[in-house]
This record gives C-alpha cells, sequence and structure tokens, in this order.
C-alpha cells in the first residue's frame, strides 16, 4: 500500500482523527493562484476536519495552466472532479467527506505589480509592517502605535509608508522626552501633528505624513449578478486585501443579502456603491411598532407610507388615523422601533398594546 493509500485508509478508519468527527470539504466560488504552482485542494476549498491538513494538501492539476479555460479565461474545477480526484488519490469512499459546493473557476494571475495609488488593492512591497515598528522608542513607533489604537487594528494588519523627508524627526529617540501625537485630518497620506517636548522645556513642533494600509476581508462576488438580484452566499467569495483605511469595500457579512444597484461582474470587489440593504418593509405594509417611553414598551399597529430597510427611519401612519404621522426606525420585516426623541410620535392608541 503506498503512502497515499496509507493516508486514505488512516481517514477512512478514523485513524488519523476522532472517530466521531467528519471531514468536509466547501468548494469556493473562486479563486486565484500563481503560476508554475500545481493546484492544490487548499486553493479551491476550505477544508475542516480531523485529516483537514492531508486533504488540503491533495493536487487537483499538476500543471493548471494546461487545464481547459471558458471565453474568459477561467478553470472550471467541478465538485464532481475533486470527488474524483480525492477517490484516485486516497482512496476514500465518496460518503467519508462531506463536499458542499458545486464548482470553482480559478484564475491564474501574475505577481502583483507596484500598486496604483489610487487602488492600493493588493499587498505592497515598499510599505513597512508595523509590528516590526511598534517596538521602536522613536516618532516613528510612537505614531505606529497611535495608528493601531485609532484603526483598532492589530499591528500585524498594519502597513505604513512614511515620507524620506521626515526620516530626521521620525527617528528621533523618545528617551528623555514627552511626545505628543495628533491626526490632524485624512488623506491619501494622513496626517500627524508632532509635539516634541524636551526635559529643559524646550518644544519642537512637526507634521509628518504617513501612508497607511490596513489588511481586511472583503467580499468579492463569486458570478455575475444582474441588478437588483439579492446576493447569496453563492454569490460571495471572501477575499484578504491590503486597503486604505477609507476605502469603501465591505465584508462577506453585509454583502450577504444585499442588493446589488447594477450589474457585477465576477472577482469584482464589492464595495457600498454597488450594493444596498435589502428592502424589508414596503408602502402600506402593516408593522408592529414598539414605543419606547418612561421605561416602558408599548406594541403599536401602523402602517408604513414608504419603503425601508433596516436601520432605516422611515414615516408610518396611524391606523385609526392615517393623518396622525410618525417616524420609526425598521428593525426587521414586520418590526420597528421608535423612541420618544423622534419626530411625531404616537403613543395613546386603540392598538397599542403595553409589555
Amino acid at each position: 500500500m503506498n503512502a497515499r493509500r496509507l493516508l486514505g485508509a488512516l481517514i477512512l478508519f478514523g485513524v488519523a482523527g476522532a472517530a466521531s468527527a467528519q471531514n468536509t470539504l466547501a468548494l469556493r466560488r473562486t479563486a486565484r493562484i500563481s503560476p508554475g504552482a500545481p493546484l492544490v485542494v487548499a486553493d479551491i476549498a476550505t477544508v475542516s476536519g480531523p485529516d483537514a491538513e492531508s486533504l488540503a494538501r491533495v493536487v487537483i492539476a499538476e500543471d493548471p495552466a494546461a487545464q481547459p479555460r471558458d471565453a474568459r479565461g477561467w478553470i472550471e474545477i467541478e465538485l464532481e472532479s475533486v470527488r474524483a480526484r480525492l477517490k484516485q488519490e486516497l482512496g476514500l469512499p465518496a460518503g467519508m467527506i462531506a463536499m458542499s459546493g458545486s464548482r470553482c473557476d480559478v484564475q491564474i494571475v501574475a505577481p502583483a505589480a507596484a500598486p496604483a495609488r489610487d487602488t492600493a488593492l493588493t499587498k505592497p512591497s515598499g510599505p513597512a509592517g508595523a509590528e516590526s515598528l511598534v517596538s521602536l522608542t522613536t516618532v516613528r513607533g510612537a505614531i505606529a502605535n497611535e495608528l493601531v489604537r485609532l484603526l483598532r487594528a492589530p499591528a500585524s494588519d498594519l502597513r505604513l509608508e512614511f515620507e524620506a523627508a521626515d526620516a530626521q524627526t521620525l527617528d528621533t529617540s523618545l528617551t528623555g522626552r514627552t511626545v505628543e501625537i495628533a491626526a490632524v485630518g485624512s488623506s491619501e497620506r494622513m496626517p500627524f501633528a508632532v509635539v516634541l517636548h524636551e526635559a529643559n522645556g524646550r518644544s519642537l513642533r512637526r507634521t509628518v505624513r504617513v501612508g497607511v494600509l490596513v489588511r481586511r476581508q472583503v467580499a468579492t462576488a463569486g458570478r455575475t449578478v444582474e441588478r437588483g438580484s439579492t446576493l447569496t452566499p453563492e454569490d460571495v467569495s471572501v477575499d484578504e486585501r491590503w486597503l486604505r483605511p477609507g476605502d469603501p469595500a465591505v465584508g462577506p457579512g453585509a454583502a450577504i443579502g444585499s442588493v446589488a444597484r447594477r450589474r457585477i461582474g465576477p472577482g469584482d470587489l464589492l464595495t457600498g456603491q454597488m450594493i444596498e440593504p435589502p428592502i424589508v418593509v414596503h408602502k402600506g405594509d402593516r408593522v408592529y411598532v414598539k414605543v419606547l417611553l418612561n421605561n416602558m414598551v408599548m406594541r403599536r399597529i401602523a402602517v408604513a407610507t414608504e419603503d425601508g430597510a433596516g436601520g432605516q427611519s422611515i414615516e408610518f401612519a396611524a391606523v385609526s388615523d392615517s393623518r396622525q404621522r410618525f417616524r420609526a426606525t425598521v428593525v426587521e420585516r414586520g418590526e420597528a422601533v421608535v423612541g420618544p426623541s423622534e419626530p411625531g410620535t404616537l403613543v395613546a392608541s386603540d392598538s397599542a398594546t403595553a409589555q
């Protein structure tokens, strides 16, 4: 029995992990790989279970570049071909691994060039990792620590690029000095006001600018999404990008369930301009509205006079008298909430009940 068959037998009989645990494989919608390397399970799927590490290393294609491609230049990897490859390599019965997904579209991408100043969507080569800077007892280290605090991100998820002209200020030691650092604006290169207080009472004031990139998990389109369509988990892929703090990319959680404002192509980075929250309350819907007043919660039925998404404040009308209007914040389908500060709050109603 060769090594691969032995591994398959170990997985089959539970020797490699707990007998009750099951291996799972979820095929991604899209994947991008570098040229010159074989395509392995880890490139196209998320694997979990006691034997995940071994399964992830199984080679699907020794030379991905030789695989057939569609009109877009993408390689289509069907779930059945993955299943067949695992059986061929490990001798596993199909039922021993719980598999999901249907197809992964794979694109071979060349090594990224230095990012353009207006995109910065790939990992840069110039900026320094903040992780190597936060321990410095210099102005440079103090700025790195301030950015970690401001952006609420670990140092390992930040890359900073300082201007060479500021080197003398940045490399000033803080030993025997007190430093004040404050962000004084927002731009592509964040400006910081630096004040150094010497022990003799003298102060030095400088402004330095820092290019900042933050590593974020972002959502990309796993396939074409037409305008007005609601994005499902199958429409959304998770990617990791280096972005500026103000870049409008959205995360997977915000993307799933949202509605496309325009047609979105496969692989497109999803931003707030491309999607919007779904409408959950429509004009004319009868909705239970919770009224919060003086530590009491009252419920009433009201009629929406306009469409609203979750978290949006919209106008409602009383059921008994449509001329009585007030605003409430949509919580979910069929439910809204209004506090005493909302304009036009109505408490008394023949349909209101105290809770």
